[in-house]
């Protein structure tokens, strides 16, 4: 549901963070998506407090709160994170499970990638 981009921001020090710019494909999706993006973080937050045990199996939110301005077009920023991400494995199928019941069966967050 939005165009995905590579990008470098530079501070003004000449440092380079690379990120992901993000700007959704349907005329008003910015707000909407922004929203979902926020949602995936409360959830993320809520599932590390109960797997707190074992830090390094922790799930690791892409933070999305950043904008850019393009001419007409608005993007959202996020880091990129780096590595080989898993779709498929024990924990990214918990998570999808947690978010369906944390929602009362109102939602599921799928593609996650750890």
């Amino acid at each position: 549901d939005a165009d995905i981009f590579k990008c470098w921001i530079v501070d003004d020090e000449g440092r380079q963070d690379e990120m992901v710019a993000k700007r959704p494909m349907e005329k008003y999706g910015f707000k909407k998506y922004f929203i979902k993006s926020q949602l995936c973080r409360a959830v993320v937050e809520e599932f590390n407090k109960i797997k707190a045990v074992n830090a390094a199996s922790s799930l690791h939110f892409a933070v999305t709160d950043q904008l850019l301005e393009v001419g007409d077009d608005f993007y959202m920023l996020q880091e990129l994170l780096q590595g080989h991400w898993e779709p498929r494995c024990p924990l990214a199928e918990a998570f999808s499970h947690f978010s369906f019941e944390q929602s009362k069966f109102n939602y599921i967050i799928l593609d996650v990638k750890l």
